[in-house]
């Protein structure tokens, strides 16, 4: 027989249980009601040209492309398709770490099927400890889960009518998740890439996210490519021999163009936006004509700049050609000092992230400043 002090404790538990379910409930209806309905910059969403790959028709994405500020920026999807007539998109966001772009794969999956799947190695180094990678991991997480705590602002613009719809993504994005930068701020520093037999070795969280992400692309028949774009102010030999290490143990193909440049004709004095940190169009151009030729020698992708039903992307080119001649700038921005970033290992960027939201070169979108 249970004694008043046990039936008090039981009372008070059940009141507990049935408070939390009552509040969860209560956080999924008003997530539902708050979050956008559309994958635009209108409807409120937040970094609409990451999530621009959600509007696509099913099963129309060959390849898949994720990391931070440093895969947005140095990657082309329109000079990829210009050239091998693949289609591809750039899921990046600031400082984006590998359980994001874990989860970015797996919601791409639910209505793609990609061949290719490409992870910018930069983010591999995003300089948090542990436990800070742990805390905005969960952070993120539970944003997923109840939107409305990312989405609460969005009660001010709450439509009765449209609240109760379902979602419905047909935000088109000619950059394809890139950001478009014609602005040429060179590097003149001294030679940042030293050979040595160090290694910097990989925080084994996100060792762990990696062989995640590995183990997702083989179930999906997608092959995984790890790619390093030059970038000054970040990487080392030490850590190309990490990387390196663990692709090769995972038999994982690893191409690092920061020790290709001059292969690529890559050079800091042309190609980078800001001294050294980002690439601007011209250096993310030559990125993809390497990493697409490989592509193409690697994998079986149809050639369907000729095809019909992918007309849309050869318009896409035709408005990325545009801006190019226009000039190329999104925004006027000046870099650092010439010489200033050589540190081999600073922080994951120097400058804060802005969301990477709008279009830069769609003029149906407003482009937003972004580092």
């Amino acid at each position: 027989m249970m004694t008043a002090k046990t039936k008090l404790i039981l009372k008070n538990c059940t009141r507990l249980v049935s408070f939390i379910l009552i509040l969860l409930l209560l956080l999924y209806g008003v997530s539902f009601l708050l979050e956008p309905k559309n994958n635009d910059d209108a409807a409120g969403f937040v970094n609409p040209n990451a999530s621009g790959y959600l509007s696509l028709e099913k099963d129309t994405l060959d390849v898949f492309i994720v990391g931070n500020s440093d895969a947005y920026s140095g990657f082309s999807p329109m000079e990829m398709w210009k050239n091998y007539g693949f289609t591809s998109y750039i899921s990046g966001t600031g400082k984006q770490l590998i359980g994001e772009s874990v989860r970015a794969v797996e919601e791409c999956l639910k209505t793609q099927k990609p061949k290719v799947v490409i992870l910018e190695t930069d983010q591999l180094y995003t300089n948090s400890n542990s436990a800070q990678v742990i805390a905005r991991d969960a952070r993120k997480q539970i944003l997923n889960q109840f939107s409305v705590l990312e989405y609460h602002d969005r009660w001010k613009q709450f439509d009765p009518k449209t609240a109760v719809k379902r979602k419905s993504y047909s935000a088109r994005f000619a950059s394809k998740g890139q950001f478009v930068s014609g602005a040429k701020v060179p590097y003149r520093g001294k030679e940042y890439i030293k050979k040595t037999k160090k290694r910097d070795q990989i925080n084994p969280l996100f060792v762990r996210k990696l062989d995640e992400l590995n183990a997702l692309c083989k179930k999906n028949g997608a092959q995984l490519i790890l790619v390093q774009v030059p970038s000054q102010t970040t990487w080392t030999y030490a850590r190309h021999n990490a990387v390196n290490d663990y692709a090769k143990k995972n038999g994982i193909p690893f191409l690092d163009l920061d020790l290709k440049r001059k292969e690529i004709g890559f050079s800091w004095k042309t190609d980078s936006r800001d001294a050294g940190n980002h690439l601007n169009c011209y250096g993310a151009k030559k990125v993809s004509l390497y990493v697409g030729q490989y592509i193409k020698n690697h994998v079986q992708l149809e050639d369907k700049r000729q095809n019909a039903a992918y007309a849309g992307w050869n318009d896409d080119y035709t408005t990325y050609i545009k801006h190019l001649k226009e000039g190329g700038d999104v925004e006027k921005r000046k870099g650092p000092t010439a010489g200033q970033n050589n540190n081999p290992v600073p922080n994951d960027r120097p400058k804060k992230e802005q969301p990477h939201t709008g279009d830069p070169y769609n003029p149906s979108v407003q482009a937003v400043s972004k580092q």
